[in-house]
């Protein structure tokens, strides 16, 4: 009798193993397939890029939303009134610009933290960049988008220098919190997005102190050259049950220019008509003609003989020993 029981349990425990192997084997298997299958924390999609051997004698212009957005933030991607096919379509402008989109994982109740979105961000363009050698690069950002675009430039500027660094040329803001914003303390309390700890108020923010110091002292050693340049918009309207999402002094700190805008903070880089202009799309396309063409109140030129002040070192090839 304890014979027979002894070959039950020995079955028993050769059937056990086998389970728990072919247990083993289907999880690797899932857990493969959900890497290997799993989106990028962040895309970048091509609007318009024209053969353009480098170094690029164009302009690319980069559209990266915020918090909680996606590629909905600059209006209906199937319909016309899409920023940047809007752009694209721009008969003045074909000749001189290439157009690209950044989007990121985000939304209302989680997203993964700065660190890893800015990685990508950095991945996307310092590939693109190097390749290309684009003679301007301009941002157009709508709130936590100014934000790593600013971060960005930090990083061309530790990464590759100031001769790098020259070729951004102009930083377009929507509604950017610069200074953070007071309602990211609440939204911390109901959401799990990672995103919103860089947007607490600056007065408890380390990151954003760190971000607009090192920018700060960027700008005041390019005060002699002619060099990077922020148009900042603002809004003006509450969205309904949460108020002014970003402030006027926030929006805009820093900015070589500000423009208010009858709009909320969702609305503001969203193309409400094409007759009339759509009045932001009008400001920033208008901003990004003038870049283009090197006008002395958006994007001058420079030139050594006109500033002699400028640190010799900041637009020269880098050594590379």
């Amino acid at each position: 009798m304890y014979q027979q029981s002894d070959r039950w349990l020995n079955l028993f425990r050769g059937k056990a193993m086998l389970v728990v192997r072919l247990a083993a084997i289907l999880l690797s298997f899932i857990f493969l397939c959900s890497v290997l299958g799993a989106a990028p924390i962040v895309r970048l999609t091509t609007h318009r890029a024209v053969e353009c051997e480098a170094p690029c004698n164009r302009a690319a212009v980069v559209f990266i939303h915020g918090i909680t957005g996606s590629q909905e933030t600059w209006g209906d991607p199937n319909g016309t009134l899409y920023w940047p096919k809007m752009l694209a379509a721009e008969s003045s402008l074909s000749n001189d610009l290439d157009i690209y989109q950044l989007d990121y994982d985000s939304n209302m109740f989680e997203g993964p933290a700065a660190i890893p979105i800015e990685e990508g961000i950095e991945a996307h363009l310092d590939r693109l960049l190097l390749e290309k050698q684009y003679s301007k690069v301009i941002f157009i950002a709508h709130s936590l988008g100014g934000i790593f675009a600013r971060t960005y430039l930090l990083h061309v500027k530790l990464t590759y220098g100031h001769a790098a660094l020259s070729r951004f040329r102009l930083v377009i803001t929507l509604g950017t919190p610069n200074e953070g914003a007071d309602l990211a303390n609440f939204a911390r309390l109901i959401s799990m997005n990672e995103q919103l700890r860089i947007l607490r108020p600056v007065d408890v923010n380390d990151f954003q102190q760190l971000v607009n110091k090192s920018l700060g002292e960027i700008q005041a050693k390019h005060d002699a050259c002619a060099s990077m340049r922020s148009f900042a918009a603002f809004e003006k309207l509450p969205v309904t049950g949460a108020g002014i999402i970003v402030s006027e002094r926030s929006a805009t700190k820093d900015a070589f220019f500000k423009i208010g805008f009858d709009r909320n903070h969702i609305e503001l880089s969203k193309p409400a008509s094409f007759s009339p202009i759509d009045p932001v799309y009008d400001w920033a396309t208008r901003l990004i003609q003038a870049c283009v063409r090197d006008s002395v109140d958006v994007c001058p030129t420079f030139r050594r003989e006109e500033s002699p002040n400028c640190p010799a070192g900041d637009f020269r090839p880098r050594n590379p020993n």
